[in-house]
């Protein structure tokens, strides 16, 4: 049979573990109160009581002690779980900060192809703008040039037209002499001399009016080809 102290030892063990799931500490001090009464009514108060009831205070000392280190490693795995979380917490703001960091520089450098195509076109509207400008001088100078052969072609009409006046000057003086030498005889000459001279100054005047007719055409011709080469070159840069 087990003695008073083994009996002791072991309630004591019980009672530990018991504490550790359930028992607070008063309430395993009355309990082992009430058993260590018992036993000392039942024993007669033995010796053997007395140091199982010592051995009994190591085995609660033990127990918590342990009762501590576990109290202590829950402790440390809130601390490593709390800071498990504060890590992550400090990685999701760095992540967030990054894409955000992210956002603002695809934002500007949308901005900055906004800007250069909005530059592109301008710079295109201002092409277009010298272009137009380039092609309204080229029309202008192209009537000036049309007016000034124009101008010219008349001038020349005008020459041509007092040089035959004066040439008509000249042969109506000789036909009025030839009158009067058909008034002495010579009748039928006179009237083939007039004639012919008549028919010879219409077709000078016609190829005159021809000429100046061909001269400002080429002139206008000239300049289309001119201002239609520069139109090109400018386009090509």
């Amino acid at each position: 049979m087990p003695t008073d102290r083994e009996r002791v030892v072991t309630y004591a063990q019980d009672m530990a573990n018991h504490y550790n799931a359930k028992l607070s500490p008063s309430d395993v001090a009355e309990v082992l109160r009430s058993k260590l009464i018992n036993l000392q009514i039942y024993y007669n108060l033995r010796g053997d009581l007395r140091t199982a009831y010592t051995e009994y205070q190591a085995v609660q000392t033990e127990a918590l002690a342990a009762q501590a280190q576990a109290q202590a490693q829950a402790q440390a795995q809130a601390e490593a779980l709390a800071a498990q979380e504060a890590l992550a917490a400090q990685e999701a703001l760095a992540a967030q900060a990054e894409a955000r960091a992210a956002q603002a520089e695809a934002l500007a450098a949308q901005a900055q192809a906004q800007a250069q195509a909005q530059a592109a076109h301008e710079a295109l509207a201002a092409q277009a703008d010298a272009q137009t400008e380039a092609q309204a001088q080229a029309q202008a100078a192209h009537e000036a040039l049309a007016a000034q052969a124009e101008a010219q072609a008349e001038a020349q009409a005008e020459a041509q037209a007092e040089a035959q006046a004066e040439a008509c000057g000249g042969a109506c003086g000789a036909r009025a002499a030839r009158a009067r030498a058909c008034a002495r005889g010579a009748r039928s000459a006179c009237g083939a001399c007039g004639g012919a001279e008549a028919r010879a100054g219409a077709r000078a005047e016609a190829r005159a009016e021809r000429s100046a007719r061909a001269q400002a055409r080429a002139a206008h011709e000239a300049l289309a080809a001119r201002a239609e080469a520069r139109a090109r070159a400018r386009a090509h840069h």
